[in-house]
């Protein structure tokens, strides 16, 4: 039986973005931020000036405290910036040394980080620092953002009513009523 992970919800807008700009910094790898709830739901990512390399990248010193301050003077709660991501260009997902280093350099009680490469494949993880040091990995499920699937929901509501599948005596279906 596959053992079942629990799912980080990323929003196919936001998958756009990250493989987009994963893909317009190659050869090069390319990180960012970004808000999460706690039913790891991606909220937001954001873009962090940085250096970059073929199978490398670190934010500028201070780039992290750059943007915390500027979502605390725009009255966002910084709680929810846990989820990090970064590309490994045109190579595999998988948590290299590096990355295990900077996962652990963490400061918060968790943290939520993705790898994507130029071919959309993606890892994720679950750390967790507090109350014990735990890694879970992640699947990971694209969903419409909350204002399509209200849209989608919409649409469908008004365009298809639910029926009965009919069958012949084969079972081969025949029709809806």
């Amino acid at each position: 039986m596959k053992q079942q992970w629990p799912i980080l919800y990323l929003p196919i807008d936001l998958f756009s973005k990250m493989y987009g700009l994963a893909a317009a910094s190659l050869p090069n790898e390319i990180l960012g931020v970004g808000e999460i709830d706690d039913k790891l739901m991606v909220l937001s990512t954001d873009t962090l000036h940085q250096k970059v390399a073929p199978s490398f990248c670190k934010a500028d010193e201070g780039a992290m405290q750059d943007y915390l301050y500027q979502k605390i003077m725009a009255d966002i709660d910084t709680e929810q910036v846990r989820f990090r991501w970064h590309s490994h260009g045109r190579g595999g997902v998988f948590w290299s040394m590096w990355d295990e280093q900077d996962i652990e350099s963490w400061t918060g009680a968790w943290v939520v980080n993705l790898l994507i490469n130029a071919r959309g494949e993606m890892a994720a993880r679950l750390d967790l620092f507090e109350p014990l040091r735990l890694t879970v990995p992640l699947e990971v499920e694209l969903v419409p953002n909350a204002e399509a699937q209200l849209g989608y929901q919409q649409t469908v509501a008004e365009y298809c009513k639910e029926g009965v599948m009919q069958f012949d005596q084969l079972q081969r279906p025949t029709g809806i009523l």
